[in-house]
């Protein structure tokens, strides 16, 4: 059964698959923000669709208004992944920073590793068929990251969501930019592999059926969509 996490990582990779999949630092950002707020949307109070102004104004009204309006404006887990970012990506490198240094010896290395997941990413995007194959996977690499610093939903009598360990910060940032460059660098190949071994089976049929060729593209681009993602499904978890 999928997690609050899975679930809400699941949904907003579904949603986006039909789109262009931005990577790199803001990229990043984005995908992580859209997730952690569907995680901590899960387990505030419910809201009724058309609240009354009485509703609002009472006791139980203000503590779901509050929570909900937190978790739309505070995402900690994607500001630590913008921190370890901005300071792996920056020209004065400061292993002295927090974050550096709660990552430990690996600190420096894993600040390295991560610059250069970002550079690679840089101004690159997956394509609509590369995205709806990652989009596919279970659970996402959103959802990965934020397990990974420890932002899951508790199952305690009344559910919470932890804020991220900083200890964990650069590491799993890290990971989850290597992911990123990891699609961007193989998937292009792997698609055009696919959908080309797709229509070499596909192209005399279709001829004969008299499809247009766009049609024949779009249906093995569909049917590819899975092949391309066992690529990529057998990773490590952080």
């Amino acid at each position: 059964m999928l997690t609050h996490i899975a679930a809400a990582g699941l949904a907003f990779a579904l949603g986006a698959s039909d789109y262009p999949s931005p990577a790199g630092k803001s990229g990043g950002v984005a995908r992580i923000a859209a997730v952690e707020k569907e995680l901590c949307l899960s387990v505030c109070p419910p809201m009724p669709t058309e609240a009354s102004s009485d509703w609002l104004r009472s006791a139980e009204g203000q503590k779901a208004n509050a929570c909900h309006t937190m978790c739309r404006l505070e995402q900690p887990a994607t500001a630590m992944f913008r921190s370890a970012s901005e300071l792996a990506s920056s020209n004065a490198f400061n292993p002295e920073l927090p974050l550096v240094k709660l990552a430990g010896k690996e600190g420096p290395e894993l600040a390295r590793r991560l610059r250069v997941a970002l550079k690679d990413s840089e101004g690159k995007k997956l394509s609509p068929v590369c995205t709806r194959a990652r989009a596919s996977l279970a659970p996402p690499d959103e959802t990965v990251y934020l397990e990974c610093v420890g932002r899951v939903v508790r199952p305690e009598a009344v559910q919470t969501v932890p804020l991220p360990d900083s200890v964990r910060g650069l590491r799993c940032a890290t990971l989850f930019a290597e992911k990123d460059a990891d699609w961007l660098r193989r998937c292009p190949a792997v698609e055009t592999a696919a959908v080309d071994a797709c229509l070499d089976r596909v192209e005399v049929g279709a001829r004969s059926r008299r499809q247009y060729a766009a049609d024949v593209r779009s249906r093995c681009e569909s049917e590819s969509v899975e092949r391309i993602a066992s690529t990529f499904r057998h990773r490590g978890r952080p």
